[in-house]
């Protein structure tokens, strides 16, 4: 609904799938599962939604205060959301 509105507005929004990488990490490493001893439960995905909304959050900032345009700040917390799992995948003990 939120992309909906910026959509409406002329700009563009491409930081989504960073947004899910970063909230599915999030998730990965607070749950139960065999590669961590953490057991979080719902709590996982309460810091999952909290993650990316500060993905957004950052982004909305960037595009407001810094001016710069939509395509280019959103591409930028795209790219950064998908690459921090993949730092944190390649670390040996990230969670």
């Amino acid at each position: 609904m939120g992309t909906t509105f910026i959509i409406l507005m002329g700009s563009i929004d491409l930081s989504a799938e960073g947004a899910v990488a970063i909230s599915a990490t999030t998730v990965v490493l607070l749950a139960a599962n065999d590669s961590n001893a953490n057991n979080f439960s719902w709590l996982a995905v309460l810091a999952a939604v909290i993650a990316s909304g500060l993905m957004g959050f950052l982004s909305g900032n960037i595009q407001t205060r810094l001016r710069i345009p939509s395509f280019m700040a959103t591409l930028g917390t795209w790219f950064s959301g998908s690459g921090s799992p993949l730092i944190c995948s390649a670390a040996p003990r990230c969670g």
